[in-house]
């Protein structure tokens, strides 16, 4: 954030917080900019993290196994289905900016997901790896479905935490 004079509230920009003279002095830097008011203050970045509308869901055809549609960089890469029929894990590829999104996990879906009726249920369990084995890959995420509940193919997610971004600076000012 900055003000009307292009000042930067936020951080101490060159990352030093205190020097010490000797064993019996040492010099503690604050800052704070509780003290004054200014008259505009805007948010200011060269990117940020978003999605286009229509990439907000990820809705998967269960039976042939497939995304039908989602966000770019997302990728069903299996589904395994417990041979007794308690659950099925849904297994994905996640491909991320390694600048911005190193040693960085992703629950990209809510735990609540749309059956083709309408009807919601909640997952089982979520987990992600930040590692990949498939070339060209980061992360790995693994949803599992409930036990024994009759959802029907398609379903829908509802993306919550996805690492793409829009770059290029913008100002947008927030007083």
């Amino acid at each position: 954030m900055v003000n009307e004079k292009g000042e930067e509230w936020g951080r101490i920009t060159n990352g030093v917080t205190g020097s010490k003279l000797d064993e019996n002095h040492e010099v503690l830097f604050f800052q704070s900019n509780y003290f004054t008011q200014p008259r505009k203050l805007f948010l200011r970045s060269k990117s940020i993290r978003a999605l286009n509308k229509e990439d907000t869901r990820v809705t998967l055809d269960l039976k042939r196994e497939i995304i039908l549609e989602g966000p770019p960089n997302l990728v069903l890469d299996k589904v395994i289905k417990n041979p007794s029929g308690e659950d099925t894990k849904l297994h994905f590829l996640l491909k991320t900016d390694p600048v911005y999104d190193q040693k960085h996990g992703f629950s990209i879906v809510s735990h609540e997901f749309i059956d083709a009726r309408g009807n919601s249920f909640n997952i089982k369990s979520l987990g992600t790896s930040i590692h990949s084995d498939t070339p060209r890959y980061d992360q790995t995420l693994i949803i599992t479905l409930p036990d024994n509940q009759s959802y029907h193919s398609p379903i829908t997610f509802q993306i919550q935490d996805f690492p793409s971004r829009i770059s290029g600076k913008f100002m947008i000012q927030i007083k």
